[in-house]
């Protein structure tokens, strides 16, 4: 049996995709509410509604930070990654090997919850360098450093694995290999493609056009392959110092300008399949080829490149930036940002006059667009230097990753699980009364989430505070917004909890009395025995 096999023979190849990347995006969905509930503590702290303590609010922030963002990066990035990648090229994939990586993450997150349950790590969840070395007051051990940066090893692990199947199964959609220099070119053709030069004409599309939904999957493999090995150095930095030799370190600029040389680019790491995702579910639903073939394939050439070139937007106080870098990364956030205009431009383009039914997995996706759009916006201010001088370490910062993070890239995982859900179980029904609750409970409460913190900050309030009671803004507490902010996220979180419970009911409970109703069918039709 090859490895393209091994989900089930008797499934047709679209199913067996459909249902690996349920399997990744169901358990991102566990991860989401249980990392959704500790947000919603910090929240209910900052608004001086309950009081877990400091120590204790800055281990929920780390754990909070890596199983929201990161868990949404693998989980849920990889199990949209999936689906797109078997339907835009019409191949299985390698399924074996899909699944070692699925328990590299499992194994990976087990240890950073450990290190944040038992062990009280909490650096922040980007554990800015060299502070997880030097414990506040003691707060965490060494050996919840060891697990953090062990566990953040193994994940960094499985995106490299991510990439190469990515790369892989292109590769092989192009014929290509290792076996002959014929073949190796083949391969090489199939990756220029896939960048985009097939739309730009650069390559020719023989034996046929590639899937526009391809481009942004291709362009975060290659790219993350590139930022993820200054990381995975810094973390074993990080190891060494904390198992093996105390004194033993880096220059803490050098590792700043490691961590982030991967820091934003991870972030593109869940953008992008959402991307595709979009991509796809908008040309299946308008039932239309991809609108703006050349253009699309343009900025996906760009993305490639900008992406590697924007770390520096998140460093431009540190003293030791010279200002030629800076602005750089200025120009290149502004370069990226052609991508997701042209993006969202091509796909309302495609839904004009087409058709597409307002359903669930669509619902969501305007959710998607429309915070894209936002989180685009806000995130340009403050890459633009004079203006990051007065946004950065506020509210602003965190409304910008979450709007980006919760209300574009959730909501397409979202959207693909209620897409892939009734495909892959038929007997299910997700798309009732309950869909549009979810639906409507997402809209209000997530954009009112959200948008509470871009309020606070335009008005100043730093971010990262365990405690707010103490700060004003034109004589308002902050804790009376920071109330309004708690009830925007109960109602999204109750929304999510609807869905959930939804989910489960389709899936386990009804199934279980489908099974037990044709036990029953045939108890009878046997007589009895």
């Amino acid at each position: 049996m090859s490895m393209g096999q091994e989900v089930s023979s008797s499934m047709d190849p679209e199913t067996r995709a459909a249902r690996v990347s349920l399997k990744y995006l169901f358990t991102w969905l566990g991860v989401f509410l249980a990392g959704g509930l500790l947000g919603l503590t910090m929240r209910s702290q900052q608004a001086n509604l309950v009081n877990v303590g400091d120590s204790a609010f800055y281990t929920m922030m780390t754990v909070h930070g890596q199983f929201m963002f990161l868990g949404l990066g693998t989980f849920g990035a990889f199990g949209l990654t999936w689906y797109v990648l078997a339907k835009a090229l019409r191949r299985d994939l390698h399924y074996r090997f899909i699944n070692v990586i699925y328990w590299l993450l499992v194994l990976g997150f087990a240890l950073i919850g450990i290190s944040g349950l038992y062990g009280n790590f909490g650096a922040g969840w980007y554990f800015l360098y060299p502070l997880p070395l030097y414990s506040v007051q003691d707060q965490w051990t060494n050996w919840s450093v060891a697990a953090f940066s062990l566990g953040e090893l193994l994940l960094g692990l499985a995106l490299i694995f991510y990439c190469i199947e990515v790369i892989a199964v292109l590769v092989q959609w192009g014929g290509g290999g290792v076996r002959s220099w014929s073949s190796i070119k083949k391969g090489f053709m199939a990756m220029a493609r896939g960048i985009g030069l097939d739309g730009l004409g650069v390559v020719k599309a023989n034996p046929h056009r590639l899937d526009a939904s391809v481009f942004p999957l291709i362009a975060n493999a290659i790219d993350m392959l590139v930022a993820t090995p200054p990381l995975a150095a810094l973390l074993l930095v990080m190891f060494i110092g904390s198992t093996v030799n105390p004194n033993f370190g880096i220059n803490v600029g050098l590792a700043d300008n490691m961590f982030w040389f991967f820091g934003h680019p991870i972030v593109y790491q869940l953008l992008f399949p959402a991307v595709a995702a979009l991509y796809l579910l908008f040309e299946l639903g308008s039932n239309r080829d991809w609108l703006g073939y050349t253009v699309t394939g343009a900025i996906w050439v760009l993305a490639t490149v900008t992406n590697l070139l924007v770390w520096v937007h998140h460093l431009y106080l540190y003293p030791f930036e010279p200002l030629p870098v800076n602005l750089m990364s200025q120009l290149s956030t502004m370069g990226i940002s052609i991508v997701s205009a042209v993006s969202v431009f091509a796909l309302l383009a495609m839904m004009w006059r087409s058709g597409i039914k307002m359903t669930p997995p669509y619902m969501f996706s305007l959710i998607a667009m429309f915070a894209w759009l936002e989180a685009g916006y806000s995130g340009v201010a403050q890459a633009i230097v004079a203006w990051n001088l007065y946004l950065h370490n506020t509210l602003w910062v965190v409304a910008h990753f979450h709007t980006m993070a919760l209300l574009n890239i959730a909501m397409v995982a979202i959207a693909l699980i209620y897409y892939l859900v009734p495909k892959a179980y038929p007997w299910v029904n997700l798309y009732d009364k309950w869909s549009k609750v979810h639906f409507w409970m997402t809209l209000v409460g997530g954009f009112g989430f959200v948008n509470t913190w871009f309020a606070e900050g335009v008005l100043g309030v730093p971010r990262r505070y365990a405690y707010h009671y103490m700060l004003t803004v034109y004589g308002i507490p902050v804790t009376n917004l920071d109330l309004i902010g708690v009830i925007f996220a109960i109602i999204l979180g109750i929304a999510q909890g609807i869905f959930a419970v939804k989910l489960f009911n389709e899936l386990v409970i009804k199934r279980i009395r489908i099974m037990a109703e044709q036990e029953a069918e045939r108890i009878v039709a046997s007589g009895g025995q």
